[in-house]
Parts: structure tokens; sequence; C-alpha cells
């Protein structure tokens, strides 16, 4: 791990131990190795650490993975979706809402998590109320979630990542989010699609008031809602293209007419966006102060050589 001993304030020591709120624990891993590079303005963290010891010594969390096939469980997915998006104040509580469709058929399936063994009570009753397919919560590790996510899933699938900037999680566009699975799906029957909302609190951004590359604009936070088209055959990439726009196009048309007029401007997550979107959308204002950046730690252009958005 690697970071800027000028941006964070570290000492190093060659015995280190992390002791930052919020994500270390009292007890904290000792790290060996700290090493300053005073010429690249860098501390490198970490030498021989065993990761799998990091994780197994982090505070148990509550959360999992739950499915649901019923048509009537999806409906009240939205329900419970949008409340928790509006009353939820509690920074330790996530809720991760997909809407799904496979060769055609609907499904959904939501991930919760809690930032400590024990939820307050109530704070998710109305998804564990839901009739289920499959579920998997539990109060357990943070390896325990990491290693309960089958990674491979997909292998071998072809991709297609977007998103939609969301404010506001309203009853009205999760419901049009739950109808465009349905009907996207149906039309794209070869595919399989996710629609994915993660509401964040308002106040995320209040914790670091730091200027940062993403969001470029921090007057208002957008959430990531996210969309992932996956499919096989290489011959179906346009087709699968024009239905990501499609849907994007839907939704956004949807939010601007709730009101939320903006989004047509606001920053767009780099993890999530397609791969044609303008660098400009995604950093904003911050672009020319990242081109001076790369152009001083990275004149020869190494980082070119890599995938992602290039400044």
């Amino acid at each position: 791990m690697r970071v800027r001993s000028e941006d964070v304030g570290v000492s190093p020591d060659a015995h280190a131990a992390s002791t930052v709120t919020g994500l270390a624990r009292p007890d904290a891993i000792p790290v060996e190795g700290v090493v300053e590079n005073s010429y690249m303005g860098t501390v490198e963290i970490g030498t021989g650490l065993r990761w799998d010891d990091v994780y197994a010594a982090l505070e148990p969390h509550n959360g999992g993975f739950v499915t649901l096939t019923c048509p009537q469980a999806i409906s009240k997915l939205v329900e419970a979706t949008a409340r928790f998006s509006s009353e939820v104040k509690d920074p330790k509580a996530s809720v991760t809402s997909t809407f799904s469709s496979h060769e055609g058929n609907p499904s959904g399936s939501f991930q919760l998590f809690y930032d400590g063994p024990n939820p307050p009570a109530g704070i998710f009753d109305d998804f564990l109320a839901l009739h289920t397919a499959t579920t998997d919560i539990s109060t357990r590790s943070l390896l325990s979630l990491v290693q309960s996510i089958n990674a491979n899933e997909t292998y071998g699938e072809r991709s297609y990542f977007d998103m939609v900037p969301v404010v506001d999680y309203s009853p009205g566009f999760l419901e049009l989010v739950r109808n465009t699975s349905i009907v996207a799906g149906r039309e794209t029957s070869a595919f399989t699609l996710y629609l994915v909302a993660e509401p964040f609190l308002p106040t995320i951004l209040s914790h670091n008031p730091s200027r940062t590359a993403y969001p470029f604009n921090r007057s208002k936070v957008y959430t990531p809602f996210g969309i992932v088209v996956l499919w096989r055959d290489p011959a179906d990439d346009e087709v699968a293209a024009e239905a990501v726009k499609r849907i994007k196009d839907t939704l956004y048309t949807a939010l601007i007419a709730e009101g939320q007029r903006d989004i047509v401007d606001a920053p767009l997550y780099t993890n999530y966006v397609i791969y044609d979107t303008p660098v400009e959308r995604i950093y904003g204002s911050n672009l020319p102060a990242l081109k001076r950046l790369k152009a001083r730690v990275d004149p020869t252009n190494v980082m070119g050589l890599a995938g992602g958005f290039k400044v």
C-alpha cells in the first residue's frame, strides 16, 4: 500500500500500526517495513503483511446477500429501498438493491451490511421480511463476507458497465427501474441485466472536506446507480451497447422529470461509466490539475500502459 506522506501526515516508523478511527481496532495489526521515498513523497506500508490477518482482526460485521424470485417480493424491494434511502441515517448501515433479468426471467437481490455485529432493531426489517429464494445473512468477519462472493460467476462473459447519477431514490423512480429490468430483459433475452441502486447518505462528502479528483462538484451528493449488461457472443457487442444506452436514456429522462435536472452535468463515477465516456464528465474542473500532476509524477506515461480513463 502506498500513500503520500504530505497528504496524510504519515510519520514513518519501522514498527507502525494503524490507529485511524474507523479503520482499525485498538489492537491494531503491526506493520513491518514502513519505507519513506522522499523523492516521490510517498510512504510504502506493509512489506510482508498478511491481509488475511488484517481482515480476521477487524470487528465482526452483520450482513450478506439475499436473492428474490417472487414478483411480489421484487415489487416490495422497491418500497424497502426507497424507505431505507429516505429514512435511515445510520452511517454504519448500507444496502445495495439489484433488479435483474437473466435470459428474460426477472429477479431481484439485495446486499445488507452493518459495520458492527448488532444492527439497531428494525433498521433492515423491510428487507428481512421479504419472501426470499436464497439467504445468507449473519454476523460474520469481513473475510467471511468477501469470501461469500462468487467472484467467478461471470467468468468468460463480456460486459458493459454504465451509470446514472442519482440524488434521490424515490418510489416512482425505483418502480421504473424494476419495470425497466423486466422490459429490457425481455428485449435482450440472450443477455443478463443488472440495475443496481446504492443509496448514500447526503452527508457522505462531509467526512473529507479536502479537494478530491472525484467528485469535482462537492456541493451535492450524486450516488452512482449502476447498469450492467453481460453476454457471451462477440457478435452481440453493438446490440449490448445499444441496450445500455436505451436503459440509461430511460432513467435519465425519468429523473429529470422528477426535478433532478442537474444530473446532466453531474460527476460520473469512473469505476462504472461506459468506455467511451468523455473524461471531462468524470473529472470536470479538476482535469487541468490532474494533468499537471501526471506530468510531474509520470512524465514517461507509464500508467498509459494500463486500462481505464486517461488524463
